[in-house]
């Protein structure tokens, strides 16, 4: 099991640890806690989260940057 901190799981996920922490919050993205009640995240947890709940606000498209530039 891989134990993710908050700083990695936010960096993995594009958001901040504020962003991080209100998914907490209304239980979208709820941390364990290790022997020492530290709060961490393992790596199933948020691939979990990424497939069934977190949905981007945009789009990302790849244009291809290819010109077809034929001369007459």
């Amino acid at each position: 099991m891989n134990k993710l901190n908050r700083f990695e799981v936010a960096a993995r996920l594009g958001i901040t640890t504020r962003t991080l922490r209100r998914l907490n919050n209304v239980g979208k993205l709820v941390p364990k806690r290790d022997a020492s009640n530290r709060p961490f995240y393992t790596k199933n947890q948020i691939d979990e989260f990424l497939k069934n709940t977190y949905k981007p606000k945009y789009k990302i498209i790849w244009i291809s940057s290819t010109l077809d530039e034929t001369k007459a």
